[in-house]
């Protein structure tokens, strides 16, 4: 934890030279937690490593914000690059090896040129370079790289891609969730997300989700009482999520190759991929009407998924969803108790 702290303060310095402040905020808890560890009381020991990673995480998602602030070219010129800072002992075996339980299947079950993707980012490689991906990612793709810890609530999300701002989780799951991971991490979201933003169709539908979300919240901002505000902002982005859940999460398309995966909570879970094309899974067309009002479990693999015939699609998907939007279609969509996914909403 004090390597971890040591090298954050010295990247941090190299940003914030000028904010006396800061570093002396940042300086005060580094050096009293500093003596707390090399006390013989486990119990405060225990208390000030929680304290410690509570402000490292701060602090990081500070810089973050930093970096996210500064235009390309003047993030390329710093000498602490983001990916640096977000992962400083990355862990390259584990990312090996969660990488070779997952690419047999992709050649089974993914279109080809997804392979090609991955190749395109570097992402075959057995040694991921942080800094080289989030370079070809700001030129090749129409969003920023903005690293998260963890989950961002779907409006959160939503919010950041009307921005063009893609995040991107820099933890990484261990070997015993190599199956099935419950939270999106950097497997799910490196490799199941970041690789299909090459193809104008997936960047389209990110863009016009972000979208949509601000004219839900527009709609909702001109209506007079507190209880619409809350029951039509409900119904719009349940069906903006579940719009999501069926097609970017766990989607498949049928074409000349055969019936293939392309949602990343299928591409990134062995357990879900296999699940998909090996067990009785009912596969249905991709029918807007229908996919609003399905709820889903993201907890347990997939009992019902939805295909498409070519990824324009996605994009004709949004442009329909508009539509309703736009009639007010969407205002009495069931919940089905899925309010956790509408949680922390202001």
């Amino acid at each position: 934890i004090l390597k971890i702290a040591l090298k954050l303060r010295q990247s941090l310095s190299l940003f914030f030279q000028n904010s006396q402040s800061l570093q002396r905020a940042y300086s005060t808890p580094y050096s009293y937690y500093r003596i707390i560890l090399q006390k013989e009381n486990k119990e405060k020991q225990a208390l000030a490593r929680h304290k410690c990673i509570s402000i490292l995480e701060f602090f990081k998602n500070l810089l973050f914000v930093h970096l996210l602030s500064l235009s390309k070219n003047q993030r390329e010129g710093c000498s602490t690059d983001m990916a640096v800072v977000s992962t400083p002992f990355f862990n390259q075996n584990l990312w090996y090896r969660l990488l070779s339980s997952r690419f047999s299947l992709w050649k089974s079950y993914c279109p080809r040129f997804f392979l090609d993707y991955l190749e395109a980012f570097g992402l075959l490689s057995d040694f991921l370079d942080h800094q080289a991906v989030i370079k070809f990612f700001e030129l090749e793709t129409h969003f920023s790289y903005y690293p998260v810890s963890g989950f961002v609530a779907p409006h959160q999300y939503l919010s950041l891609l009307q921005d063009r701002y893609f995040p991107i989780a820099s933890v990484m799951r261990t070997l015993d969730k190599d199956n099935f991971s419950l939270t999106p991490d950097l497997i799910h979201d490196l490799l199941g997300h970041v690789p299909w933003l090459l193809h104008p169709s997936f960047s389209e539908f990110f863009i016009n989700m972000g979208r949509l979300f601000t004219k839900v919240i527009e709609k909702v901002q001109a209506l007079p009482s507190k209880k619409q505000r809350i029951q039509t902002l409900q119904s719009n982005l349940i069906a903006i999520i579940r719009c999501f859940w069926f097609t970017v999460e766990s989607g498949l398309i049928e074409n000349h190759e055969g019936r293939k995966a392309y949602g990343a909570v299928l591409i990134s879970s062995p357990q879900e991929l296999r699940h998909a094309f090996i067990d009785n899974v009912r596969v249905l067309p991709l029918e807007l009407d229908q996919i609003i009002r399905l709820p889903f479990n993201t907890s347990t693999p997939q009992e019902t998924l939805f295909s498409i015939r070519h990824f324009d699609e996605l994009v004709e998907l949004t442009s329909k969803l508009e539509w309703m939007l736009d009639q007010g279609l969407l205002e009495s969509i069931p919940l089905y108790n899925q309010e956790k996914y509408l949680s922390g909403f202001e």
